[in-house]
């Protein structure tokens, strides 16, 4: 091939130009779905995706028998037993890529041991043990269980057919079925707008479909669209007025919206539709004791205990009831009962430490008329990794207390309160009195300014430039703001040892890589599993550590799962899934950073070494968090900005060969935003400016 066929093969034909093509494709796609109105809708009758037929209507005629809720399901007689089988089956993966359409492992071994107790049994008897919301994935299941030669099916012979009724099995067939299949399994991967929008296309052929409705109001409640989500649990309810998931969905929004009385009334009536329920037990007792009714509350947490022993949330939970009923000794037993349960219960690990600082804060009220009652709120569990280490210097001469429960936080009666950018119109209603102090749990703008849930009676900033930012908005007030330095960065500053994970044996170069996670500014989906190729290419002296934000670790099941395979398959990849872990370790650690847009970035300035910044082609459209003058975006020579991943490796090689390179630019974009406050005092400062109040 000539030259020119050569350049214009690699101009248009390479795999780099034509996945882009693609992607620009996709984004003209969706802006057409998202703002045309549609002018082919499905046709009443035929598949909502014409190349996905639904299989239970397409090959309807084939089986010689269809499973209903009369067939009869039995365990064969075997040498292996199913406990031994069903493992041995789901270890491999061709067995079990679309379990998201089945019943979860645990409902699938409750039937098995319901089979192997009692015998052969009708799919209307297995599905009592199955939540209503979920019995349309039992046919489903069982006759994958058949196909793996687990249970038999038979069909029931002689037997009077049964009219449908509140325990009937969903349909499986249908176009609304499959949308709400679809819905499910978009949902199950993190992929809540396209899973609304699966729901909303069933509702449009199916407008009373309990489960669409159901989970719709379950999306849009996450979303905190608290009003939109009652409607859809009470049109679920009228239509279908036992269906208990929606009544107690319907509990849940009213307690999360601080109506504690109607949320107690919905549960109890949920609680009635099915007795046994665990989590309405649970919910009760949360509720309960949000009301103040403590001896209700430990009624109905100790119910949903002696059925479902196993709930670390329930114990901790138990164990502030009992704190507050002034049983310590029975609410720190509880507290580490949870913690045995689940050692990264944040709930418990907090509540336990506030349990053991109670003599000493005493003490320092005591001694000091100067002393106050603070409180810290963690609002999510990466709030305990910043707060933790001011609850310490809060002990030093104050009474703190750490919690993740704002009902708890409010008996203890706070004069003042700090939070990590959590929205403080809750803890207002339950503690009017406390001044409210906000740490901030990141540096990066994300339209802070313009977000005043946020704003609490006192801010922290890390700079006198941090402070001038905000009140040029004129959102905040000069004297609002206390130039204090950022906390969590007091370790990077400081010359103390940490604890860290440690170099690996052979020394390998360490590139960490930690993005942030909403999605239009995050490099996550650009990467996907092919991340260690893209960062790492040819070189073979690198480790790489995936720290994701802590919020990608809870709600974006899908970059996770792509990022454990990865994990899996290459030793020098390792994966921190756990939410609540400091990243100041790994910021130590690490050689080079790849990040994106993540405050993360402006920590890592403390250290003076390379980073390397992708940036998502996606990032106006997150109009909330997007704000063009905000240093995660006027700041990006900090680094290396890659905008094209297939580059990233040469990237991060220039940042390894060269660490120096661009250290003028990280000096003056470090003074700018920490000033000389880089002593690691910042947090010692904090209690002072509290202490002063």
């Amino acid at each position: 091939m000539g030259e020119a066929g050569r350049k214009r093969a690699r101009e248009s034909f390479d795999w780099r130009r034509v996945v882009t093509a693609y992607q620009a494709l996709w984004r003209d796609l969706e802006t057409i779905r998202k703002r045309e109105k549609e002018i082919a809708p499905v046709t009443k009758g035929r598949p909502a995706l014409p190349l996905r037929d639904d299989p239970f209507s397409l090959y309807a005629g084939y089986p010689t028998e269809t499973l209903d809720g009369d067939a009869v399901v039995s365990i064969p007689e075997k040498e292996e037993s199913w406990a031994e089988r069903l493992p041995a089956v789901k270890a491999q993966f061709m067995n079990t890529f679309a379990a998201v359409v089945l019943l979860a492992a645990d409902e699938q071994e409750a039937i098995l041991r319901k089979l192997e107790a009692e015998g052969p049994l009708n799919v209307y008897a297995l599905a009592e043990l199955i939540p209503s919301e979920r019995r349309y994935l039992l046919s489903r299941t069982l006759a994958w269980l058949a196909k793996m030669d687990i249970v038999r099916l038979q069909p029931a012979k002689g037997v009077k057919r049964r009219k449908k009724g509140p325990l009937d099995l969903a349909s499986e067939g249908g176009t609304g079925r499959t949308l709400v299949d679809l819905g499910i399994a978009a949902r199950s991967q993190g992929a809540l707008g396209a899973a609304a929008r699966y729901f909303r296309h069933a509702l449009e052929g199916e407008p009373d479909n309990p489960v669409a409705l159901n989970q719709l109001g379950e999306i849009l409640a996450f979303a905190g669209k608290w009003d939109e989500a009652k409607t859809n649990f009470k049109a679920v309810l009228k239509k279908t007025s036992d269906y208990q998931p929606a009544q107690r969905n319907l509990g849940k929004v009213l307690f999360l919206e601080g109506d504690y009385k109607a949320a107690g009334v919905a549960l109890e009536e949920a609680g009635k539709m099915a007795p046994k329920d665990g989590e309405t037990k649970y919910l009760l007792g949360v509720c309960s004791r949000y009301r103040g009714a403590d001896e209700e509350a430990l009624r109905h947490l100790e119910d949903c205990l002696e059925s479902e022993g196993h709930r670390a949330d329930a114990f901790a939970h138990l164990g502030l009831v009992q704190n507050n009923l002034d049983r310590p000794d029975q609410a720190k037993s509880s507290f580490e009962r949870a913690l045995q349960l689940d050692q990264g219960n944040i709930l418990a690990r907090a509540a336990l430490m506030s349990l053991e600082a109670v003599e000493r804060g005493q003490g320092n009220l005591g001694a000091d008329k100067k002393a106050k009652r603070i409180g810290l709120l963690i609002h999510a569990k990466y709030h305990y990794p910043l707060l933790k280490p001011l609850f310490d210097c809060f002990a030093e001469g104050h009474w703190p207390h750490l919690s993740a429960d704002a009902r708890d936080l409010a008996s203890f009666g706070p004069e003042v309160t700090l939070i990590a950018d959590a929205p403080i119109e809750g803890l207002k209603k339950l503690a009017p009195k406390t001044k409210t102090v906000n740490v901030r749990h990141g540096m990066a703008g994300r339209n802070f300014a313009r977000r005043p849930s946020r704003h609490a009676d006192y801010t922290c900033v890390s700079s006198k430039m941090a402070r001038d930012e905000i009140t040029a908005t004129g959102a905040l007030a000069e004297e609002r703001l206390w130039i204090t330095g950022y906390a969590p960065n007091d370790p990077l500053f400081q010359s103390a040892q940490l604890r860290t994970f440690g170099k690996a044996p052979d020394e390998r170069k360490m590139v960490l890589y930690a993005p942030t996670h909403h999605s239009a500014f995050s490099s996550g989906p650009m990467l996907g599993d092919r991340i260690a190729a893209l960062i790492g290419g040819t070189r073979e002296d690198i480790s790489i550590v995936i720290k994701p934000h802590p919020r990608t670790c809870e709600f974006r099941p899908r970059w996770m799962a792509a990022w454990e395979q990865v994990a899996r398959r290459d030793p020098h990849v390792h994966l921190v899934q756990d939410p609540a872990v400091d990243i100041v370790p790994y910021l130590i650690e690490a050689d080079v950073l790849v990040s994106d847009a993540s405050g993360v970035v402006f920590q890592y300035l403390a250290l003076d070494r390379p980073i390397v910044l992708i940036t998502n082609p996606q990032r106006t459209r997150d109009t909330e968090h997007f704000d063009p003058e905000a240093i995660e975006w006027q700041w990006r020579d900090i680094g290396e900005e890659v905008t094209d991943v297939a580059e990233l490796a040469g990237a991060v090689d220039r940042a390894l060969g060269d660490p120096k390179a661009g250290a003028g630019k990280r000096a003056q974009y470090r003074k700018l935003l920490f000033g000389d406050l880089t002593d690691g005092r910042a947090g010692e400062r904090i209690v002072e400016k509290v202490s002063a109040l």
